[in-house]
C-alpha cells in the first residue's frame, strides 16, 4: 500500500492496514482479533446498510414505483419475481400460517405476529372450513425469515438483513420491519 504496489482498482477497496507480530496461521489470528477489537468490519457493514436505506428510502418517496413495504405487498412482489433487493430488520418477527381443509383443500395464508401465534391458531382451529363447512383443518407454520429465504432463492432476490438498533434500521422497523428496492415499476 505505501508502496503503491497494489493495483490501483484494488487500493479503493483496503477497508484498513494492520501490522502483524507473526506471519503464517498465527498472523491471520492476530490481525482477526484486531478486526475484531476495531471493529473495522462492523463499521463497513453500517455503512453498507447506510447506502441501502437511504436507497431504499428515496425510491419510497419517489414518484417512481420501486420501493414497497410491509410484509404484504413485499410478499406479493417477491412472489411476482420482480424484487431486487429485499430488506428487513433482525427483529422481524412473523410466522406464515397455512390453514388447509383437508376435506375440500381449501387453502388461507396469514402473517401472524409471534407473540399472537398461539391465539391465532386457537380461533382458527374452532372455525369450520369457509368453502364446506369441515372441522377437519391442518395448520402448517413456518417462520417468516425461513419463508422469504425460499421465495428470494427462487426469484435470485439478494436479501439483506440489517440491524434494528441503528437509525437505518429504526427507519424500516417503522415500516413494518421489511421492504423491497424492485427490478421495475409493476403494473397494476
Amino acid at each position: 500500500m505505501r508502496e503503491e504496489y497494489l493495483d490501483y482498482r484494488l487500493q479503493s477497496s483496503v477497508l484498513a492496514t494492520l501490522d502483524s507480530s507473526y506471519s503464517g496461521g498465527e498472523g491471520v489470528r492476530e490481525i482477526l482479533e484486531k478486526v475484531n477489537e476495531q471493529g473495522i468490519i462492523t463499521e463497513y457493514r453500517l455503512l453498507d446498510e447506510k447506502k441501502l436505506i437511504k436507497k431504499f428510502m428515496s425510491q419510497v418517496y419517489s414518484d417512481q414505483g420501486l420501493a414497497v413495504y410491509g410484509i404484504h405487498d413485499v410478499l406479493k412482489m417477491l412472489k411476482s419475481g420482480i424484487v431486487d433487493t429485499l430488506i428487513i430488520t433482525d427483529e422481524i418477527a412473523y410466522m406464515h400460517l397455512e390453514i388447509k381443509c383437508n376435506k375440500c383443500g381449501n387453502t388461507q395464508e396469514k402473517f401472524v405476529e409471534r407473540i399472537n401465534l398461539i391465539n391465532v391458531k386457537k380461533e382458527e382451529f374452532s372455525k369450520s372450513c369457509s368453502k364446506c363447512g369441515s372441522d377437519d383443518i391442518e395448520i402448517r407454520e413456518k417462520d417468516i425469515v425461513d419463508l422469504l429465504e425460499e421465495l428470494s432463492a427462487s426469484s435470485g432476490t439478494k436479501m439483506e438483513v440489517i440491524s434494528s438498533k441503528t437509525e437505518e434500521g429504526a427507519q424500516l422497523m417503522s415500516l413494518g420491519n421489511i421492504g423491497a428496492l424492485l427490478r421495475f415499476k409493476p403494473s397494476h
